[in-house]
């Protein structure tokens, strides 16, 4: 049976699928490829993404928590025999299925799948596919950004925005307005400020000896057992001392199986525009020197 003319742009996409690449971008100044990253091994895009010619990083990654609070553990799965991954690299998305087990109840792995691309607008999205039992907590987008070079942190429609200040190899600065955000609604988020060192691990940030609990199904502003996020996040000061050290930014959205889940990060580069060039001063007739009006009279 000849393959139908509209399946040929599918197959040849199918085609080029490979398990070492790792390389996506919009088509419009942000591309996220990491010469030599460190965190493949973690959901979401921890690695440094690049706007034009400037480095923003971290970006994000993603933990799965329970009912409870607690983190669910992922891994990337592995082929038994082979020990391939089962990253796999398209054109424009890398699919990652993640391995979860719950204890006690599910000793069974089960198999949550994550869709990377970088979208047009500057979009980095985290896509899930949860399966029911997976289904009962939170998915928590959260990042950590340098005190000394954030500002303008405050909440949104979706989730937070921040003022990230980057310089090229240049020293030439950029101010670049970030969000973090989830789909559907968020349930909840944190914004808080500490020290150490910033990691793609759930268990080393802020976070996890304070998230919250209740019902995945709730928002904060129906449940007070979910209460996690302050009127209005804190903005550091540039000046204070306190500037040396992260802003751990939190996410969270509703772990369910009916939808995929996406989870995101937007970068907005502020540019402006080049002022024109001054005018040259007008150019005046000057007269010319005593001695040499005289020579010119005497050679007429």
């Amino acid at each position: 049976m000849m393959p139908m003319e509209g399946d040929r742009p599918a197959r040849r996409i199918a085609a080029l699928a490979r398990p070492d690449k790792w390389f996506l971008g919009g088509l419009d100044g942000i591309v996220w490829a990491p010469p030599f990253p460190r965190w493949l091994h973690r959901p979401g895009f921890w690695d440094p993404a690049h706007l034009l010619q400037y480095e923003v990083g971290p970006c994000f990654s993603v933990a799965l928590l329970d009912a409870d609070g607690r983190e669910v553990a992922l891994g990337p799965r592995t082929h038994p025999r082979t020990d391939d991954s089962a990253r796999l690299w398209r054109p424009g998305c890398l699919t990652t299925d993640w391995t979860a087990r719950l204890p006690g109840r599910h000793p069974a792995p089960l198999t949550a799948t994550e869709e990377r691309r970088v979208r047009p607008g500057g979009l980095l999205e985290s896509r899930w596919t949860l399966p029911p039992r997976l289904a009962s907590g939170w998915l928590v987008a959260f990042t950590a950004q340098p005190l000394r070079s954030t500002t303008a942190v405050r909440a949104s429609a979706t989730g937070v925005t921040w003022v990230r200040t980057v310089s090229d190899r240049a020293g030439m600065k950029l101010p670049v307005t970030m969000e973090l955000s989830g789909e559907p609604r968020h349930a909840w988020y944190r914004v808080v400020p500490s020290e150490g060192n910033a990691m793609a691990d759930w268990a080393l940030s802020p976070f996890a000896e304070d998230a919250p609990r209740g019902p995945a199904d709730t928002h904060p502003d129906d449940s007070p057992a979910a209460d996690p996020h302050p009127a209005e996040p804190p903005t550091p000061d540039p000046h204070a001392h306190s500037t040396i050290g992260w802003l751990w930014v939190a996410v969270a959205v509703p772990a369910r199986a009916d939808d995929p889940i996406s989870l995101r990060l937007r970068l907005s580069p502020t540019i402006q525009q080049a002022s024109p060039a001054p005018a040259p001063p007008p150019r005046t007739a000057t007269a010319p020197a005593p001695g040499r009006a005289a020579a010119m009279m005497s050679s007429a």
